[in-house]
């Protein structure tokens, strides 16, 4: 499964977002650039999701 989010401004949505792709084992996070909070590996320890490659940013 492949979850495409838009829009997603606050930073915690996201991440409350990854945890439950997580959990349901989603293979691929979509994120657009426009309107978007950003991602960045500041915290890795926080999301270990940035490390196992599994989030992309487009």
């Amino acid at each position: 499964m492949i979850v495409v989010l838009d829009q997603i401004e606050d930073p915690h949505n996201l991440g409350a977002v990854l945890r439950t792709c997580g959990f349901f084992d989603v293979s691929a996070v979509v994120v657009s650039k426009d309107h978007s909070c950003g991602v960045t590996p500041l915290y890795p320890n926080l999301l270990p999701e940035l490390q196992n490659g599994y989030l992309l940013s487009q």
